[in-house]
């Protein structure tokens, strides 16, 4: 007899249990969430991974580059003096830059899921105060996060309540249980604290927290945790390895599927072995306009050039 081959059939099917997958190219990214709709979370990290900067300036390379710069004893050939303070100067140059998509093509991908009945919501290391800037970046592009009202619930000073756009808690570690966590993954992944968080435009700011957590507790605060598939999107092994890790130990009964996308690897080499003088230089000439914005205020984020 012959049998009758459905079209849903010649999709690539979704792993059934979590799994770490590479794609190199986006046309590899969609034979890996090709066949995801209803049921399902997509969610995308943005920078290097849905989004990069016209520049390199302010980039995530730029800041790994100078964070390692900083970390590695040579502070005085960096934008700023330490950490945390290069971090308000990246803010600063985001609120300036202009971002494309790292790929057009992903922009009709994740439009697909969503047509589908499926969800696609943005998770990033960015800080709170990104979250203006990266919002105008991401809709200028046409791309839709966390469509169809989604909310989710965060812990403020006045209790917890469900929100589109706001800041506050996702999890306490003194009672995890309530966003879908437990003690065990808090301890074996090294949280012993919770940062506030913002959720805006479908984007969830986790001020550089374990993105196995936060995508965990995402999906308990948002009554997304009913989904049968969850799916992750980042340029970065470190976090496609902690959502494998956390959501292995907490999701056992749903398809995870973890995706290692590294269509802009060609341009972050390209950087990395590139002489950084012309990006020194348009630092400097960032920050010197800077300096004329600022006057004579002492809370500069950035290393007079």
């Amino acid at each position: 007899m012959r049998k009758l081959l459905l079209p849903f059939l010649v999709l690539a099917p979704l792993p059934a249990r979590a799994e770490v997958r590479e794609a190199l190219t986006t046309a590899d990214l969609a034979a890996l969430v090709g066949g995801a709709g209803a049921s399902t979370l997509l969610a995308t990290d943005l920078d290097n991974t849905l989004l990069e900067l016209d520049r390199d300036l302010g980039s995530e390379h730029w800041f790994l580059w100078q964070k390692d710069l900083i970390e590695h004893g040579r502070a005085a050939e960096a934008a700023a003096g330490d950490v945390p303070t290069l971090l308000k100067l990246q803010s600063l140059i985001y609120a300036i830059s202009p971002a494309h998509l790292v790929d057009p093509a992903l922009k009709g991908l994740y439009a697909g899921l969503t047509g589908r009945g499926g969800q696609v919501v943005g998770l990033t290391s960015r800080g709170l105060d990104t979250r203006d800037a990266t919002v105008r970046e991401i809709r200028r592009q046409g791309v839709e996060l966390g469509v169809r009202g989604l909310a989710v619930r965060l812990d403020g000073d006045g209790g917890s309540a469900a929100v589109t756009d706001g800041t506050g808690l996702i999890f306490s570690p003194a009672a995890p249980e309530s966003s879908g966590l437990t003690a065990d993954v808090l301890r074996d992944g090294g949280v012993t604290a919770s940062r506030r968080v913002a959720f805006a435009g479908g984007v969830l700011f986790t001020e550089g927290q374990n993105k196995g957590v936060m995508l965990a507790a995402l999906l308990a605060r948002t009554g997304l945790d009913a989904v049968d598939t969850v799916i992750f999107v980042d340029d970065r092994r470190v976090h496609v390895d902690a959502v494998e890790q956390v959501l292995t130990r907490l999701l056992p009964g749903k398809k995870v599927l973890s995706i290692h996308y590294r269509q802009s690897r060609p341009k972050v080499a390209a950087f990395e072995a590139a002489d950084k003088a012309p990006v020194r230089a348009e630092g400097c000439a960032v920050t010197r306009a800077f300096d004329q914005l600022w006057g004579e205020r002492g809370d500069k984020p950035w290393t007079p050039c």
